[in-house]
């Protein structure tokens, strides 16, 4: 441990308890209640303490320290320092865990408990631990600190990713490439550098694919980190009766903390005394609403507890003394930080087809690679020849440029996201977010604007509606011109404190200080009149400012009425507000209230309440102010506080974004389920549902008839009171009705909500924006984060939100789908090209021929000529209209059998023909007959001085019967550097009509039922034939550069040799559009040729 600093002291008085005696003990039923009834007493023969029973590893602590002098505590910061810490993962932990930091949650009684309970429980009091004690329990519990897991480095990611699939084969035919260079420099004194630049290339993919692969990886999961940054720096705590400044790693259970405005909180507090104390849990929740905290609960539950503050969230105002309760992983963000990293995230469905494609792959290589090695074994060739012919198989068989050109293409996908405000931050997971079958999203600021809006208004005695009102077709637009709407409108702006700081020309984009209820109430009527108009008109003269025990707020304003001078305004619930009122404003002007009037007011308020809607009830009346203040001594108000004229009421609703009914509907047509997930009130979530064509009549769960129909059911479940007592049956129902909603839902029943869709086979994307739902996103196939939500949140996530707009989530399942489409047409294209490179190495063991292409060629082809046309692809616009089919199911695979019969037995076979047509026709042109090139291959290459009597015999006849070579046969030397010459320039065309056949088959892959070469298509991807150009590049750069030529072993060929089996691309394109033609002809039908060719 390093030493700390001294602290400065404060002077403190005997400390005074405020506190009121309270009923006798109660028994705390919590966990660390049962671990108490298990401890034996001290060494000291007195009760253990808690720390004592928690039997922690210990600590060794030193800490030396001063009190604070009265007067002398220094100045608190406004913002909380932070501490940076490394992000952690760790996946692979029992859920049991999980499950057990949830169910510790919500056995504890924290908040229940009396002021002398706590003292008794933590054998601590007002005056705060001694300084014994604490050292103690430190000890024992160890540092106020989120235990931080063990993380897998980069570099061992990078190593295993080197090691693994792909990887791992051409790390195999890399060495084996060095052992032949090896042996031939040893042993023949021969210097191949084809050998050796095949094995260093072979090195650099490997690095490369890995560096990939490591990558996406590698996108940190910095979920610890940003847990760790959300904790206090220092605190102020009561230790024997005087104050301390201490690091908040310090605290214990039991301390005594003093806490202020700026502060973050340090630990989990239970509030002891509160003087306007509020906490913003927006860290933890999302919302950024703040919070009045007080010594009692005003809730059942430790979550909603009103004297509980959770580490990590900040206080906005005031000040308080209070008690900690929990600390480090047994904190509210601890157990979070537990359940998160502890979390297994789900593979991709990209990354399962990758393993897929590779074990395939994997599986085609061995098999060729036993049957070659065999064959040439059988032959009699030297051993380290058939591992060259090994190497060819291996590389030909494996598709180097796959991975990159899929990362590639996701890339280029997730720019185009962004653009849309969708950031991606693991590309895979945009394939995933477009095989979504369920979205469960938040309602606040996703499904909502997240802003308060006037919804209803009342007044005259008419209900009305305005500018956005759910489900309210039938009713009136409000009448600004209405005297009685006047004088609402004046009522409400001057009884309102909020003011705009921006003035943007559209209202609703300005921003205001004050709460969300006036922001919306000025900003509504802004419109009508400007607010400063009204004000200056009317300028204030005394108030009463709103608070938690009146509920309601009075503003006295001069007025220009001839029976008064002066006005009050009253604006607050309706049932403070009503009973002051004695009059009310009609139709007809103002009117007795009595109890008809009264009663149809009050069921008015519960009619608008009912629809999950804030009431505001307005009120003023005429006053003639007196001289001076409009207070007493003691700052009470002297003007009266009732005989008031009810004005009206105003509804306040956070609406449902513009983008969001477009969204669902095309869900709907997508075949997509949406779940609205929220913790707000079940009335509020269903009048949401129903605004956006929820029609069928709500239903709670738990209260169905044993016939209800599922199909025909609006489903409302209450999390914290129903899903407690679910059983498989309820869940079971839940997810076939046809329309649910989840209200009041808890941080941990989001991921049990995910958890039931994963059983159904569901993959499942879902949203969230606070601490508490990190968890839930990353046990989501697809984690979705608001951008204006938490750190933890969006690190947890896959993809965020950069607007919080549900309708761009509709816009990245559309992405989905459409990279899927894409990616198949990528690996139609990719693999069509491995039949070419596998056949020459077969057919030359088998039969003698000369190799059509070499092994370093074909990474030429694999990571240059394929590279940049396949990633074009991934710009190709959808065939159908892909968001009006169902999502696609988990047996609609990448690779399928049909597209690896089309790819291997007909593409790969026609351009396998269209090479060797090329590589004859140079053969025949310098004088050699294909019966001719038969059984030569063993020994093309060898050196004259090398031949045996039956070699040079052979090759003796090939000469003479060679009607181009103008030298001596008798020439040796000049023989074999002619037939070198032929061979390379064979291959050169091999190469190069292996490119003009991949550019042919990209016209076909690019669709598989719509025209692939129409002018419409055409126009939709240009860049398809830059990609080509690129690849046209590569492939002039590979024969016609010298040096580089060389190292190929390949020779400039003439233009006649270059384009001679280029007619069959107009045959089989042609044939290929024939095809689509007729699948068109019989569509919708899907006749036998779709059946047979569409993958």
């Amino acid at each position: 441990m390093t030493d700390k600093k001294p602290h400065e002291p404060i002077e403190m008085g005997a400390p005074t308890s405020t506190f009121a005696p309270e009923d006798p003990v109660r028994r705390n039923t919590s966990r660390l209640r049962r671990m108490q009834d298990q401890v034996q007493p001290s060494e000291g023969g007195g009760s253990p303490s808690l720390l004592q029973r928690l039997k922690a590893a210990p600590l060794d602590i030193g800490a030396t320290r001063v009190a604070y002098e009265e007067g002398e505590v220094p100045p608190r910061s406004p913002t909380g320092a932070m501490r940076q810490h490394s992000g952690l993962v760790q996946r692979k932990i029992s859920a049991a865990k999980v499950r057990e930091a949830q169910a510790q949650a919500t056995d504890d009684n924290w908040h229940k408990l009396t002021q002398e309970e706590m003292f008794k429980f933590f054998h601590s009091s007002i005056s705060g631990l001694t300084d014994a004690e604490a050292n103690e329990q430190l000890r024992l519990v160890g540092p106020n600190k989120i235990t931080e897991p063990p993380r897998q480095s980069l570099l061992v990611t990078f190593i295993l990713n080197c090691l693994g699939g792909f990887s791992l084969m051409l790390f195999g035919a890399s060495v084996l490439a060095f052992v032949v260079f090896a042996i031939e420099k040893t042993q023949q004194d021969l210097f191949d550098v084809q050998t050796l630049a095949l094995a260093i290339v072979l090195i650099i993919v490997i690095l490369i694919t890995s560096g990939f692969q490591t990558y996406q990886e590698g996108q940190a999961d910095s979920v610890m980190a940003s847990l760790m940054q959300m904790a206090a720096e220092d605190s102020f705590v009561v230790r024997g009766g005087r104050t301390f400044k201490i690091p908040s790693a310090d605290l214990v259970p039991g301390d005594i903390v003093k806490v202020s405005v700026g502060e973050k909180v340090p630990a989990d507090l239970r509030i002891l005394e509160a003087s306007e104390l509020k906490v913003n849990n927006a860290p933890l929740t999302g919302e950024n609403i703040d919070i009045k905290l007080g010594t009692e609960p005003r809730h059942e539950t430790l979550f909603e507890a009103k004297n509980i503050a959770r580490s990590g969230c900040t206080f906005t105002t005031g000040s308080g003394v209070a008690i900690v309760f929990a600390t480090g992983d047994n904190t509210f963000l601890g157990k979070i930080a537990e359940a998160t990293t502890n979390a297994e995230t789900p593979d991709t469905l990209l990354k399962r087809e990758v393993r897929r494609i590779i074990f395939f792959m994997s599986g085609i290589a061995v098999v060729l690679s036993g049957i070659v090695l065999g064959l040439s074994f059988g032959r009699g060739d030297k051993w380290y020849v058939a591992i060259v012919y090994v190497i060819g198989i291996v590389i030909a068989n494996v598709p180097e440029g796959l991975l990159p050109q899929i990362t590639v293409a996701l890339t280029l996908t997730a720019q185009r996201m962004l653009d849309r405000g969708v950031l991606v931050t693991n590309m895979e997971i945009i394939e995933t977010l477009g095989a979504v079958t369920v979205i469960c999203s938040d309602k606040t600021g996703t499904i909502t604007c997240n802003r308060m809006t006037v919804s209803h208004l009342y007044y005259g005695g008419e209900l009305h509606k305005g500018p956005w009102t759910p489900g309210a077709k039938d009713l009136a637009l409000y009448d600004a011109s209405d005297p009685n709407f006047k004088q609402l409108q004046i009522c409400a702006t001057l009884s309102t404190e909020a003011t705009f700081i921006t003035f943007e020309s559209d209202v609703l984009k300005r921003q205001a200080r004050g709460d969300a209820s006036e922001t919306a109430l000025i900003k509504f009527f802004e419109t009508v009149q400007p607010i400063e108009e009204v004000r200056a008109s009317n300028p204030r003269a005394g108030l009463v400012p709103f608070n938690s025990t009146n509920k309601y707020m009075v503003s006295v304003n001069t007025t220009n009425e001839a029976t008064s001078t002066h006005r009050i305004f009253m604006k607050g619930a309706a049932e403070r507000v009503l009973p002051r009122c004695t009059t009310w404003a009609s139709a007809k002007g103002e009117q007795p209230l009595d109890d008809d009037s009264r009663a149809e007011i009050e069921a008015m308020v519960l009619t608008i309440a009912k629809k999950g809607e804030r009431v505001l009830m307005f009120a003023s009346m005429p006053y003639d102010a007196p001289e001076g203040d409009l207070t007493d001594e003691g700052g009470e108000p002297i003007f009266p506080l009732s005989g008031f004229t009810f004005t009206g009421l105003i509804s306040l609703v956070d609406p449902p974004r513009p983008t969001v009914q477009a969204a669902l509907d095309q869900c709907a047509s997508a075949g997509i389920q949406v779940y609205m997930v929220t913790g707000d009130h079940p009335a509020t979530a269903v009048a949401i549902c129903q605004s956006l064509g929820y029609q069928l009549t709500p239903c709670e769960v738990l209260k169905r008839t044993s016939d209800q129909n599922p199909e025909t059911t609006f489903c409302v479940v209450h999390g914290i009171n129903d899903i407690p007592k679910f059983t498989e049956a309820d869940w079971d129902f839940v997810f076939e009705c046809k329309q649910a909603v989840f209200a009041r839902t808890m941080p941990e029943q989001k991921q049990a909500i995910v958890h039931h869709l994963h059983k159904l086979g569901a993959i499942v994307a879902m949203t969230g924006d606070g601490v508490n739902d990190a968890s839930a996103l990353k046990v989501a196939h697809v984690g979705i984060a608001m951008g204006s939500g938490s750190a933890v949140a969006r690190d947890a996530a896959q993809v965020v939100l950069l607007n919080d707009d549900f309708g761009a989530i509709v816009d990245g399942v559309r992405e989905g789908r459409l990279i899927f489409e894409n990616l198949k047409k990528c690996v139609a294209y990719v693999l069509s090209h491995l039949v070419p490179e596998v056949v020459p190495f077969l057919i030359t063991i088998v039969g003698g021929f000369p190799l059509g292409i070499q092994t370093l060629v074909i990474l030429f082809i694999d990571l240059g000529t394929e590279l940049f046309p396949a990633v074009m692809l991934a710009y190709e616009e959808p065939e159908d209209s892909i968001m009006l089919i169902p999502p696609r199911t988990p047996d609609q695979d990448l690779v399928t059998v049909k597209m690896m019969l089309l790819t291997y037995g007909l593409i790969g076979l026609v351009e396998t023909f269209m090479c060797y047509w090329g590589f004859v026709w140079v053969f025949y042109k310098e004088g050699f007959s294909v019966n001719q090139l038969w059984y030569t291959n063993t020994d093309w290459a060898t050196e004259p001085a090398d031949f045996t009597a039956e070699d040079e015999t052979l090759y003796m006849n090939l000469c003479l019967a060679n009607t181009k070579y103008e030298g001596s046969c008798a020439d040796k030397s000049q023989w074999y550097d002619y037939r070198q010459t032929a061979l390379a320039r064979a291959q050169a065309a091999y190469f190069l009509h292996l490119v003009w056949a991949q550019f042919g088959n990209i016209f076909c892959r690019r669709t598989q039922v719509n025209s692939g070469i129409s002018a419409e298509r055409m126009k939709a991807n240009p860049r398809l034939l830059l990609g080509m150009l690129f690849s046209l590049c590569i492939g002039i750069l590979v024969i016609y550069l010298p040096g580089l030529q060389d190292i190929c072993k390949v020779d400039p060929i003439w233009i006649k040799y270059v384009f001679t089996g280029c007619w069959i691309i107009p045959i089989y394109v042609g044939l290929e559009e024939l095809r689509k033609y007729l699948i068109r002809r019989d569509l919708p039908h899907h006749n036998l040729l779709y059946r047979l060719t569409v993958y």
